[in-house]
């Protein structure tokens, strides 16, 4: 306790959400994983902790060898393989959660092809989902 009133005394303690959150998803060969996250780690500049986004990374199951990676320093939201695995799509968010992007990635190098951007109304989230045609 401090020496003035009931104050704590200053305390440095590890925050919360320090450390690495990722998403990983197989592709539809379940050959590769599709790896996608985050680290935290303690700051000073920063009042809880400095993030570093850890991009979209295409990893080779059999080898653990890193095929494709997009790192361009965005936060992913959400990774989703198409179920044939022409094509990766992926979510990413501005910093002030106002503008929700769509991407669409090429399976193999993970370069970004196309883009839609959706602007943000409350707390939803985007969500894909994939149909697939029925052959009569």
């Amino acid at each position: 306790m401090s020496s003035v009133g009931w104050q704590p005394d200053t305390a440095e303690a590890k925050g919360q959400w320090n450390g690495s959150t990722l998403q990983m998803q197989y592709t539809p060969s379940s050959r590769s994983l599709l790896v996608s996250g985050e680290s935290l780690h303690p700051d000073n500049r920063h009042r809880y902790a400095a993030i570093q986004f850890l991009g979209i990374r295409l990893i080779d199951i059999a080898s653990g060898q890193i095929k494709a990676w997009l790192d361009d320093r965005k936060q992913v939201l959400n990774v989703w393989s198409s179920p044939d695995g022409s094509a990766v799509y992926s979510t990413i968010q501005r910093p002030d959660g106002s503008l929700t992007t769509l991407r669409r990635h090429d399976p193999a190098t993970l370069r970004v092809l196309s883009r839609r951007s959706f602007r943000q109304f409350g707390g939803w989230w985007l969500n894909l989902v994939f149909l697939q045609a029925r052959r009569l």
